[in-house]
């Protein structure tokens, strides 16, 4: 707990920290219950605060988010190591200036339209508009 108490006064406000005391009950509920097989809670119902994945700070909007949205890559769900998600594969170059990242094929959005490298750009283009 001193971990915790250390950095609990990084946040913003106090909504932000009662987020982060529950994030943190539930590790030491995992790692204290660990000869359980399953681990089970629940999330109280509420508005998601945004639409936008970058602008997560809630474990509700989080959770939503993830089943709405997929990124070129994701974090592995057993290890600290970064799988493929909408790109197959990725290689850079020009020491790590330059990223070519190689699409999945035949992946569409929810209203039928293709996903595809101008998909992507248009994305980068958004995010970089609003921020």
């Amino acid at each position: 707990m001193i971990f915790i108490g250390k950095y609990s006064q990084i946040f913003a406000n106090n909504y932000q920290q009662r987020e982060f005391w529950l994030i943190s009950l539930l590790i030491n509920i995992i790692f204290l219950s660990a000869q359980e097989s399953t681990l089970k809670f629940g999330l109280t119902a509420q508005d998601i605060s945004t639409i936008y994945p970058w602008d997560i700070l809630d474990l509700v909007t989080g959770s939503v988010l993830a089943n709405i949205y997929e990124g070129l890559t994701k974090l592995s769900e057993t290890s600290t190591s970064i799988e493929p998600g909408l790109a197959e594969k990725w290689e850079y170059q020009d020491n790590f200036k330059t990223w070519i990242f190689y699409l999945r094929k035949n992946v569409k959005f929810h209203n039928g339209e293709p996903f595809n490298a101008d998909s992507v750009i248009e994305t980068f283009k958004f995010t970089k508009e609003i921020y």
